[in-house]
């Protein structure tokens, strides 16, 4: 048996798997980069999409079949920019490694620039359930300043053609933005309700390193609203969401019944999950993995020679730890004690008892039978409550 530190793909890690897992294929290919997004994403590119989705496959096909797949989630990048032809055979290379006994759910992403009935058509017939559109905003204004390369025009458009599939619909927004009222950020969160979404997920402008917005930032040239004004833009917009129906049960995610992320959940309760494509992760257990970054060094012929893992790191108790309070304080229904034992192996007070009570003490977070929990009230303190818990 090979050791972990010698495998080629991430697929190696899933071949003997008996419990479930999570599927995610990063397609890395934009139109444009935003000038916010510090996602692994290329635009100029798409010539090597032939040879993305070759390997793509390539490492598909080494997982048992079928396997214990439980949830698929296609993202980028922009997965809508693939060519009609290789959504198809990227979806039905998907088909043929999972099993309907364990399937539950499958994710894609699309911007509304790629949105087409064909492309939809093949989607929707190959198997997704589910269809994630990155609008972020209604106001061409507000897009053009996001850099986005599509109109208000087109995102109405795409929103139209999906509503008329079978696909449940999940509507991305960003709100918080240099120069956005109150009133704009609430007029998107409206439109986007319009439509039959089952889910919004809705997150405030963030300025991150290596980000063309973090350049203009630190140069002065572009400014972020203030806290005053974002906390505002937060508390109308989410108050105005979860009052048509939706229930806000993760920080910057709203859901009608039923229709929550359940890739997503998968991740904020420590489910192992396996990443293919260029720059994805994977984690299995205590070993966490990424492949390469750069679409050109995810080949075949790297696959074959020198394998596709670029960072491999087997996570100490203490990581795990620390991940797990990050990822279930996020949660309305909280960090669960039972999971965090499962999967640290502690329980949660020999980890941190004296932060833990402090946090309770100050009202910060609240303390169940089974679970402690972030107060509605007290989410816009999440990054600060989770520092104090985790250094």
């Amino acid at each position: 048996m090979r050791r972990a530190t010698e495998i080629t793909s991430a697929a190696e890690l899933f071949l003997s798997r008996e419990a479930e897992f999570g599927l995610y294929i990063h397609t890395p290919f934009c139109v444009t980069k935003c000038p916010y997004c510090d996602f692994n994403s290329y635009q100029g590119l798409s010539h090597h999409e032939d040879e993305v989705v070759d390997t793509i496959l390539r490492e598909l096909a080494m997982l048992p079949k079928p396997s214990k797949i439980s949830t698929v989630f296609i993202g980028g990048g922009t997965p809508s920019m693939l060519s009609e032809k290789n959504i198809e055979r990227l979806f039905r290379a998907v088909r043929s490694a999972t099993n309907d006994e364990f399937l539950r759910e499958w994710t894609v992403e699309v911007n509304p620039e790629s949105v087409t009935k064909p492309k939809l058509d093949v989607i929707s017939n190959e198997g997704a359930t589910r269809i994630s559109v990155g609008v972020q905003s209604f106001n061409d204004s507000h897009l053009r300043l996001l850099g986005r390369a599509h109109s208000s025009g087109k995102a109405r458009q795409a929103l139209e053609m999906i509503s008329g599939t079978k696909l449940d619909l999940s509507i991305d927004l960003i709100t918080c933005l240099p120069g956005q009222t109150v009133d704009q950020a609430l007029e998107d969160a409206r439109e986007a309700m319009n439509y039959p979404a089952g889910h919004i997920s809705c997150y405030c402008l963030t300025f991150e390193e290596g980000t063309k917005f973090r350049e203009d930032l630190e140069a002065g040239t572009i400014a972020e609203s203030s806290e005053e004004l974002a906390l505002e833009i937060m508390q109308t917009v989410y108050s105005e969401i979860t009052s048509n129906g939706f229930s806000r049960y993760e920080v910057s995610n709203f859901a009608k019944p039923g229709k929550e992320c359940l890739h997503n959940l998968g991740y904020w309760t420590g489910s192992d999950y396996l990443g293919i494509g260029p720059g994805a992760a994977s984690r299995a257990g205590r070993i966490r993995s990424k492949t390469n970054l750069h679409p050109t060094e995810y080949t075949i012929v790297n696959l074959s020679e020198t394998g596709l893992i670029s960072e491999f790191e087997i996570l100490s108790n203490e990581q795990i730890a620390i991940e797990t309070i990050m990822m279930g304080l996020r949660l309305s229904s909280g960090l669960n004690m039972e999971t965090f034992r499962n999967l640290t192996g502690m329980d949660i007070e020999e980890f941190n008892g004296v932060q833990i009570r402090a946090a309770v003490h100050k009202g910060w977070i609240s303390k169940s039978a089974n679970s402690f929990k972030v107060p509605a009230n007290n989410l816009h303190l999440l990054d600060h409550i989770i520092s104090s818990l985790t250094t």
